[in-house]
């Protein structure tokens, strides 16, 4: 279907944006992937967002959002929308190949830095950073290496 493509190949060319998701997620065996698109609306605190002299998108409310799901366990694309009340499936197998490689390429590319974020500002996040040290000297010290 030409508009979904053309859509999703706007939101890829878009993907920076902070209203743009993208992700993939085993379920059955199979790959599934989903690029959500979140419908901002102006903010309740304007005064708040102006002082910080930026907007981000957690300055604002979502109010809803068009997700796109390539399912490759029905061998379908579907388009929610509407806070999930309305939806369009459409079956289109070259569709389907075209972006799970797109999608697959994208989400692949520099796994280990993401991987190693994830994993960095879980650790640091913590109120306790007694594991986010050990950690860090894990990193500077590995078990094999005496002082």
């Amino acid at each position: 279907m030409k508009e979904i493509d053309e859509f999703l190949e706007f939101l890829m060319k878009n993907e920076s944006d902070e209203r743009i998701s993208i992700s993939k997620k085993m379920k059955f065996g199979y790959r599934n992937y989903y690029v959500n698109f979140y419908i901002d609306d102006e903010p309740e605190d304007k005064s708040k967002n102006q002082s910080q002299g930026y907007a981000t998108l957690r300055a604002y409310r979502i109010q809803d959002s068009i997700d796109i799901v390539i399912d490759n366990r029905n061998k379908c694309i579907e388009l929610t929308y509407d806070s999930g009340a309305s939806n369009i499936i459409v079956e289109d197998e070259e569709l389907i190949n075209k972006w799970n490689d797109i999608l697959e390429e994208y989400i692949s590319k520099d796994i280990s830095n993401k991987a190693k974020g994830a994993i960095e500002k879980a650790l640091s996040d913590c109120y306790h950073k007694d594991l986010h040290r050990q950690y860090q000297m894990k990193k500077i010290l590995p078990d094999d290496e005496s002082i």
